[in-house]
């Protein structure tokens, strides 16, 4: 009876595991939601501003597109004397006095305005680490951004943060 009680004084003495996972998990939580908080607006920032420039690297490859054809009617209009007299049956309607017109719908038709090319989705030059990205495709699914970046539910959470850390060093200090 005697190894019996040394025994379940011998396993109460060793390291206490329950208080240290508590605070670990306190302490992880309340600094992810912190840092949740304080980086919401940047990651806003930054999806905001990498929308715009995939939209506008969109539009400068469609001006660059219409340069290099007036470029090329330029360069047409200086050296080729057939192209002046193409562009002025098309644009002045001249016509020869010998030269019999015929219209189809397919020639009276408006040209179709130029569309700017597709850009990729993804900007593989500025994308983040792979386990940034795959936090922070967790955080759009849970709408944690939204939330930590909203103005009425982020001191909110900005408390509750400090109230995780602030537990968790009442618990180390005992």
């Amino acid at each position: 009876m005697h190894g019996q009680d040394q025994r379940s004084t011998s396993a109460s003495d060793g390291p206490r595991v329950g208080p240290t996972v508590v605070f670990w998990l306190l302490a992880g939580g309340g600094v992810a939601l912190m840092t949740l908080c304080l980086l919401a607006p940047a990651v806003q920032e930054y999806r905001r501003a990498r929308a715009q420039r995939l939209r506008m690297a969109g539009h400068v490859e469609a001006l660059r597109a219409q340069t290099n054809r007036q470029r090329r009617i330029i360069e047409a209009l200086r050296s080729d004397p057939g192209a002046n007299a193409q562009l002025a049956k098309a644009q002045l309607n001249y016509r020869a006095p010998d030269e019999v017109v015929v219209h189809t719908p397919m020639t009276d038709a408006p040209m179709a305005p130029v569309q700017p090319p597709q850009v990729p989705s993804g900007d593989s030059a500025v994308e983040p680490p792979s386990l940034a990205a795959q936090a922070e495709r967790a955080a759009q699914r849970f709408g944690l951004i939204a939330l930590a970046a909203d103005p009425t539910a982020r001191p909110v959470l900005m408390v509750l943060a400090a109230a995780a850390l602030g537990a968790a060093l009442f618990l180390f200090r005992r």
